[in-house]
């Protein structure tokens, strides 16, 4: 099938102009990101949707799995979503059995339950039962097993931008964010941004908090937000605080100090990075994962992992128990003659005895 780019990936996607097998390729996560974003909701979204979508990762689980969910049925829907992730990682062993576990499940009509065969597919609802991802960052087009995939899947190149191409991309991804860059913002992020759409976009997520909102930036506002080549950024300061740092935490609160940052602001992301963190813990109690979770903790689904990661940390009574502090410490920097910059310490260095939000 055809190799295509992402902007007319997107917008087949967006047509429900949906493929049976899709290969990402590429080191770009932002784009590999958005296309999945599209395939969930054109493919599974709903109130099932968890129940219609697997995620795998090549090095952490058995390929009989995915053979698995692959011959799953849909429950109450047309189709159902499988992702294949790091497939690059794959041995060819590994790609010959998945071969194989394919062509049974979805080209031997004769043998196979579901009978997913593309001339049955048009018959439904115009969709696949089931649509399998394959997400890998490099491949070797030189194998015989892997040149076969990327013969019958619909292939998606996920490669960076050139610098030169760069430009356009940014403006999308600050517009997304209600952000307006001006000329020399825009030649500044070009330049001196990430090496990645994802690790721009992260910069711009960071913006946006810092204004709480939609905001004209200029190239001032980049030099003292982002501090690429300096430790001490806000953003750091609050994952610190979720990773439980308290050194880190302390001694970034310091240095964001000496160039003058507020610590009501400092209060304030934290506190948000605090929440996003509790909405995880009972977003989970409740059973939901995935994109539903994303959604309901407020955060980009590409976020997740590290935002997850902090969240194993943390039980809910220390998350609302913190919260209840930061509250207080806001009160009092508002309110007090004593120094701001002491009841924000106070909080991070004595943590639960005094104030909660370290073990």
């Amino acid at each position: 099938m055809a190799t295509v780019d992402i902007q007319t990936a997107l917008q087949a996607i967006q047509q429900e102009k949906i493929d049976s097998l899709y290969y990402l390729v590429g080191e770009e996560r932002y784009f590999s990101n958005q296309c999945l974003r599209y395939l969930r909701h054109a493919v599974v979204s709903g109130e099932l949707s968890e129940f219609n979508e697997d995620i795998f990762y090549a090095t952490d689980v058995s390929l009989e799995k995915v053979a698995e969910s692959l011959q799953t049925l849909p429950v109450l829907s047309d189709s159902r979503l499988v992702i294949l992730k790091e497939a690059h990682l794959l041995t060819e062993k590994e790609w010959a059995y998945l071969d194989e576990a394919y062509e049974h499940l979805f080209k031997t009509a004769s043998s196979d339950k579901i009978n997913l065969s593309r001339k049955d597919e048009s018959a439904h609802s115009g969709k696949p039962n089931c649509v399998f991802v394959i997400q890998a960052s490099q491949v070797d087009r030189r194998k015989k097993v892997i040149k076969k995939w990327l013969d019958q899947a619909t292939v998606i190149e996920c490669q960076t931008p050139k610098e030169t191409a760069r430009a356009p991309w940014i403006r999308h991804l600050a517009k997304e964010k209600g952000l307006a860059l001006d000329q020399e913002a825009l030649a500044y992020m070009v330049q001196m941004g990430g090496n990645s759409l994802e690790e721009l976009d992260r910069d711009l997520e960071k913006i946006f908090l810092f204004f709480g909102g939609p905001h004209s930036v200029t190239i001032g506002d980049l030099a003292q937000i982002l501090q690429r080549n300096r430790e001490e950024s806000i953003f750091s300061l609050s994952e610190s605080v979720g990773k439980k740092d308290r050194t880190q935490a302390l001694f970034l609160f310091r240095n964001l100090k000496a160039q003058g940052e507020s610590e009501i602001a400092l209060v304030a992301l934290v506190a948000r990075h605090l929440r996003i963190l509790l909405k995880l813990k009972k977003g989970q109690e409740i059973g939901s994962t995935g994109a539903v979770l994303a959604t309901q903790a407020g955060i980009n689904n590409y976020f997740m992992p590290q935002y997850l990661q902090q969240a194993r940390l943390w039980t809910q009574e220390q998350l609302s128990s913190s919260l209840i502090q930061l509250s207080e410490v806001d009160r009092q920097l508002k309110s007090s003659s004593l120094s701001g910059e002491l009841w924000f310490e106070r909080f991070l260095i004595f943590g639960e005895r005094t104030m909660g939000p370290f073990v």
